[in-house]
């Protein structure tokens, strides 16, 4: 998983770049943890 951040200057941009459906799952649940 690739992930990059470019900072601005009222917020920023958080790219990640996945390989597969199941890698995407994996990450996304991990974010949305609760």
């Amino acid at each position: 998983t690739k992930v990059s951040l470019r900072a601005g200057r009222k917020g920023g941009t958080l790219t990640i770049h996945y390989y597969s459906d199941e890698e995407l799952d994996a990450l996304m649940a991990r974010l949305l943890k609760e």
